[in-house]
């Protein structure tokens, strides 16, 4: 199929240097049957490129957009959200939902965007979201506004699903997003490492979604930033109160292989700096104590982006450590326990031996899986 192009006859406003928000509005008005195609949306936007639009032109020209695209599925904004302003009129104008479910909705920030009250904008163009995405994000949020407040009280889109990839300063210096209408009803969260600077923010998150939020995923450590080193005993995480959520049933826990005595195998290998890490399995050992009953399945996965040829050497030093979280999965009545490796891949034949070897009593249960 031929690549689309606007006919000398088409009324379309040709772009002054690159194409803006405004173009692809007229472009999609001059054929609206290519509109219906478009199930994925990519804007690469900067500040450079907006113009000296404000924020309420900013947000009919996507409510323009959104009209033309009943079939978007996906939205991707790269290198800052699409709308740029100090000003925004009172009272606050709210859009009806022009996309009833978006399945995907991913973002990312760029330094000195102002950005919380633009996110919350665009959401309320959307019924529902299924998975948010909060790509690595290195912003200056300056004041928080009266409208961002409002915004965060009023906008009803339901978002299923949140991903935050890193933590950047987004958990300090935008606590209203995560006490958010839209955030209430989520069911799956992504969190990584927190320095405990960020964990109230999220604490406050897990209290407002203690009821609906039904799979965790949590990077108890970083091994690349080797974390526990500044803060060993990690009791800064202790309001994450993992165990007021109600209606949990899955939790994925994120840690490193290391050896008993506590030390990162993978990073002193490589540099010789020994990181303790220890807490980090004494952590997961108290939280799944703690855990609702709801829960049922427990998924354990492994950073082993150092490891090289350590595992195989190293392996029994580990063995005493997995046996303790071991004992805290069999006193609980789970259906599933998985093993897997952070990034996804298939974890090495041998390396699936010294986990069945170091997980027996589970792999007698019947219920280990190995990813």
């Amino acid at each position: 199929m031929d690549s689309p192009r606007v006919d000398s006859n088409d009324t379309v406003d040709e772009p002054e240097e690159r194409p803006t928000l405004r173009f692809l509005v007229a472009f999609l008005k001059a054929k609206p049957s290519l509109a219906l195609y478009i199930r994925q949306l990519t804007l690469k936007l900067r500040a450079s490129r907006m113009g000296p639009e404000t924020k309420s032109t900013g947000i009919l020209t996507l409510v323009k957009l959104f009209q033309k695209l009943p079939n978007l599925e996906r939205l991707y904004v790269e290198d800052g959200l699409p709308l740029r302003t100090t000003k925004l009129e009172t009272p606050l104008t709210l859009y009806k939902p022009l996309i009833p479910h978006l399945k995907e909705f991913r973002v990312s920030m760029s330094r000195g965007t102002p950005w919380v009250g633009d996110l919350l904008q665009i959401l309320q163009l959307f019924g529902e979201v299924g998975s948010l995405v909060l790509e690595k994000s290195y912003i200056c949020p300056g004041k928080r506004s009266k409208i961002d407040v409002l915004l965060a009280s009023k906008v009803a889109c339901r978002v299923h699903s949140v991903t935050f990839e890193d933590t950047s300063i987004f958990f300090k210096d935008c606590p209203h997003f995560f006490t958010s209408a839209v955030l209430r009803s989520v069911q799956r969260v992504e969190i990584p490492a927190l320095p405990a600077i960020y964990v109230a923010p999220v604490a406050t998150f897990l209290t407002q979604a203690r009821n609906s939020l039904r799979h965790v995923r949590f990077q108890v450590h970083d091994v690349h930033l080797g974390m526990a080193g500044s803060e060993p005993d990690l009791s800064y995480l202790c309001p994450l109160d993992f165990a007021a959520l109600r209606a949990l049933e899955i939790i994925t826990l994120e840690l490193p292989a290391y050896d008993s005595r506590g030390i990162d195998l993978t990073r002193s290998a490589m540099f010789s700096v020994p990181v303790l890490l220890a807490a980090g399995y004494d952590f997961a050992v108290r939280t799944l104590a703690a855990l609702a009953p709801t829960l049922h399945t427990v998924v354990l996965a492994f950073d082993f982006s150092y490891k090289g040829r350590t595992l195989d050497r190293l392996w029994n030093r580990m063995q005493t450590d997995l046996t303790e979280l071991e004992d805290a999965l069999l006193a609980r009545s789970l259906r599933v326990v998985e093993v897997r490796d952070t990034t996804g891949a298939r974890i090495a034949p041998e390396d699936q031996r010294h986990f069945r070897k170091a997980l027996r009593r589970t792999q007698a249960q019947g219920i280990l899986r190995l990813g």
